[in-house]
């Protein structure tokens, strides 16, 4: 390269023009401090200073000071690489943050070309202009774009079960009497309930981790018991496609842990479910958990597996797998439906433990999601002995039993009462919270079994009813059991229901065995 000579009065040329342009022009080294030599006013404004020694301190006078420490790494790499492609004739073109001088961080364009000079040797002359408002509206736009896509899929997917549940309730009620009939169109209207739910439950969720108010509640759980629970909730799925379900954790020293268990189930269930939905009739998933060597912190990795032998993604897809409301395009075409948010979620609850998901994939070769989590174990000394088995329970286990319902929803009252009295129970109804306290109040010791109670309700909630009760003189209102039956159904909200003296939870639309099983453990 031919070394460029020149003249003072040239280089008094150059700076006028410099100043006279309406971007941002500085010069600097190509050496090891790439040491700022020149920079106009135009540059010094787009950081915030108002004179060029401001800018110098600001930067320390440096190409690197003046990149975000973020960006830095990659910018000095995508210089190099570009001004090493001949074809690119010494020219680079990157963008990158800046930290203004107030601290606020700003969108920079950066076009650059590296020459020789007789007087400063080899160095860059780059040309630079902010571009944050032009990047925050092409944010916005494929924001925007992606939502739009989302709110189709969510309206095919919501209208799908919503079209089935109201359906099959118009040819119910037409086939009144053909019993037969109708209970097939209820088993078909719960199914469609149940999925309508799922797809609800992603978006509040969704919504929860990109609030940041999702929490994280770890306690001892036993591996085993994580995969058992697993295996029988996807059960009923992999019998219908007839696939074929693989667990393996032999690798496994300590399965006794410390985790949130809600959060570990959560991960294995989107995961799995993932895998059914996408692997033909009688395929294979295999799930293995193996547990890593011991790390300083007296803690463990374990490397959980989920893999399909599907159709597999393609390499377009599978970079974004990961982010919210993308779906592969087929997908609404298909049978296949869904939110776009399930391995988003499961990606966020997984960065939340600490952990990190890759995936590993090819058209026609399926697909393998590795989870890689770090646990604390339980040493074999403080395990807890297994809990006895459950008795079933019968109609009748619960004949005389007297409930006190406390819910303000008419129909919410109406399914309640007519579950409990399949059970034998007697119940009676408490409006709000005040209405509650005043029957408690009231009725001799012992009157009432236990109590479930709602929690979002007019004058008076359930947390603050629940605190009341327990303060009554009564001894017997400091001990009955108080059940949560609400629709307020996140982890959080249990431990709200906890905290203010209630003894279990029981999220809505009610569950009836969920019920009548917690019931069960305190009466």
């Amino acid at each position: 390269m031919d070394k460029i000579i020149m003249e003072p009065h040239q280089e008094e040329t150059i700076e006028w023009v410099a100043e006279q342009m309406p971007g941002g022009f500085f010069i600097y080294h190509d050496d090891d401090k790439q040491e700022i030599i020149y920079v106009n006013q135009a540059t010094c404004r787009i950081f915030g200073c108002d004179t060029v020694e401001e800018f110098r301190v600001l930067t320390g006078n440096t190409f690197p000071g003046m990149v975000h420490p973020n960006d830095r790494a990659r910018v000095l790499s995508s210089i190099d690489n570009q001004i090493a492609y001949k074809e690119n004739n010494d020219m680079d073109n990157v963008e990158y943050r800046i930290i203004r001088k107030d601290g606020s961080i700003r969108y920079i364009k950066d076009y650059g070309h590296h020459t020789e000079t007789i007087e400063h040797g080899s160095m860059y002359y780059v040309f630079i202009v902010d571009v944050t408002e032009e990047r925050h509206a092409k944010e916005a736009e494929a924001a925007n774009r992606a939502k739009t896509a989302f709110l189709t899929n969510m309206s095919h997917d919501i209208r799908t079960p919503m079209n089935a549940i109201v359906g099959f309730t118009d040819l119910a009620l037409l086939n009144i009497t053909d019993q037969d009939q109708v209970r097939e169109y209820l088993e078909k209207i719960k199914l469609s309930g149940e999925h309508l739910l799922l797809l609800i439950n992603d978006v509040l969720e969704m919504s929860r981790i990109e609030s940041g108010s999702m929490r994280l509640n770890p306690a001892p759980v036993r591996l085993s018991d994580i995969m058992d629970n697993l295996c029988s909730i996807i059960k009923g799925e992999m019998d219908n496609k007839h696939q074929e379900l693989y667990v393996d954790l032999s690798k496994i020293t300590d399965e006794l842990i410390i985790c949130d268990k809600l959060r570990l189930d959560q991960i294995l269930l989107n995961l799995v479910s993932n895998a059914i939905k996408y692997t033909q009739e009688g395929g294979r998933i295999t799930v293995s958990i193996a547990q890593g060597v011991v790390r300083g912190d007296g803690k463990y990795a374990y490397l959980i597996r989920i893999k399909d032998d599907g159709p597999g993604m393609s390499a377009d897809f599978a970079e974004k797998v990961f982010e919210p409301f993308e779906r592969e395009r087929n997908t609404t075409d298909s049978n296949v439906s869904g939110s776009g948010l399930g391995l988003a979620i499961t990606k966020r609850i997984v960065e939340m433990m600490g952990g990190s998901i890759s995936l590993k994939t090819a058209p026609g070769e399926g697909a393998e999601f590795i989870v890689k989590l770090v646990f604390e174990v339980v040493p074999v000394m403080e395990e807890e002995k297994c809990p006895p088995e459950k008795k079933r329970i019968s109609d009748d286990d619960f004949k005389g039993r007297s409930i006190l319902l406390v819910e303000d929803i008419v129909v919410n009252r109406e399914i309640a009462l007519a579950m409990l009295s399949i059970y034998g129970f007697k119940v009676e109804v408490a409006c709000d919270g005040v209405e509650a306290v005043e029957k408690i109040s009231s009725r001799e010791d012992g009157y009432y079994d236990a109590i479930l109670m709602d929690i979002d309700m007019p004058r008076m909630n359930g947390y603050e009813a629940t605190r009341a009760i327990r303060n009554l003189p009564n001894p017997r209102a400091r001990k009955i059991p108080i059940l949560a039956l609400t629709a307020n159904a996140f982890a959080e909200d249990k431990q709200k229901a906890i905290e203010a003296g209630m003894n279990a939870h029981i999220a809505k639309p009610i569950d009836r065995q969920s019920l009548i099983d917690t019931l069960g453990k305190f009466l």
